[in-house]
């Protein structure tokens, strides 16, 4: 009718269960046991170890026999620990300067400040991240918002090497105006003043979005926004019903800075045909400029088309457009971004 003491229990669980102990807990559960616990932990043993069954040694006496018994069981419940509570293990890099001299020097492999678990960690991350930003067309276009219109176009040499393809684009309208204008604040609400371009993307908004044009009509947004950094302008596509010939959009008011353009805004006056290069992320300044460089260089190593403003280095940089399909709080992963060069197919 009395409690059981702990090491009755164990005793009795270890004849239950059989003999077999586990000699390897970790430290960080060892520290936690009571000293008679674990005085034989530390003997260097194999993972498992036959312990003497108290039944086998007659001879032997109780509190031996309840000690080891104590043990056994304690080594039990650590076996289902071990792996969590193990630190890790720290080596050095072998290819790493600093750890090839310290080993020279009789140091110990552990010495490098950074684990390879670790490093591994962060080169897997950026390989994964480098693979959502490198992805196929078909991606692309699965985020490219369906309720939104964009400018037709038909792909006339796809999967070029290098992950880019020529469009050949039909006529559409554009709103543009200056990026680096200071944000009105007579103009419309915008939800993020501090982002760069807020200014010009506040008077495009309030001409098609706001109805701050001379009939007051507010239009559909559409999709991409455009952007030029030769020219520094930031143009929004128009509904395609102002697409076509002698279709007027409404005009801007004279104080908005807002002008109309026919031809994607310049964007097709050098060649109806388009050399786009697709990437996902965010489209900071260091990934454009990467991004438009890679454009280039696949440009000039086809054989089969060329820059339309011909072989002036400094002119073909200056008709890289910047093609963005979503909206700035869409996730990094969800985002769609291009780099589009005028081309020509060579003779």
């Amino acid at each position: 009718g009395g409690r059981e003491s702990f090491a009755s229990c164990a005793q009795r669980r270890s004849a239950e269960r059989g003999s077999l102990a586990w000699r390897g807990a970790p430290a960080k559960l060892q520290r936690v046991w009571p000293r008679w616990a674990r005085r034989s932990t530390t003997t260097p043993t194999s993972s498992w170890a036959r312990v003497p069954h108290p039944s086998a040694h007659s001879q032997t006496s109780t509190a031996t026999l309840r000690a080891a018994s104590a043990r056994t069981e304690m080594r039990r419940v650590c076996a289902c620990f071990s792996r969590a509570a193990r630190p890790p293990v720290t080596r050095a890099c072998s290819r790493s300067p600093q750890a090839a001299s310290g080993r020279a020097g009789g140091a110990s492999p552990s010495a490098s400040s950074t684990p390879r678990w670790r490093r591994r960690w962060h080169t897997r991350g950026r390989s994964a991240r480098r693979r959502r930003q490198e992805t196929s067309m078909a991606e692309m276009l699965r985020r490219t918002p369906d309720e939104l219109e964009t400018p037709a176009y038909a792909v006339v040499a796809a999967d070029r090497p290098g992950g880019w393809e020529v469009r050949e684009y039909s006529e559409f309208s554009v709103a543009s105006t200056r990026r680096d204008r200071a944000v009105a604040a007579s103009g419309v609400p915008i939800q993020q003043p501090s982002l760069p371009a807020a200014g010009g993307f506040q008077a495009l908004a309030g001409y098609v979005l706001g109805g701050r044009n001379a009939e007051e009509e507010k239009m559909a947004m559409t999709t991409p926004v455009l952007s030029s950094a030769a020219t520094g302008q930031m143009s929004f596509v128009l509904p395609s019903k102002y697409w076509g010939e002698g279709a007027e959009p409404p005009a801007p008011l004279p104080e908005s800075g807002v002008q109309l353009g026919r031809n994607g805004g310049g964007a097709l006056e050098q060649s109806s045909a388009l050399a786009c290069l697709w990437f996902g992320g965010f489209a900071g300044g260091d990934e454009v400029a990467r991004r438009k460089e890679q454009l280039l260089e696949a440009v000039r190593g086809d054989g089969e088309w060329d820059a339309a403003c011909g072989d002036d280095e400094d002119a073909q940089a200056a008709s890289i457009l910047l093609m963005q399909y979503n909206d700035p709080f869409t996730p990094p992963w969800q985002r769609r971004n291009e780099v589009a060069l005028p081309v020509r197919r060579l003779a």
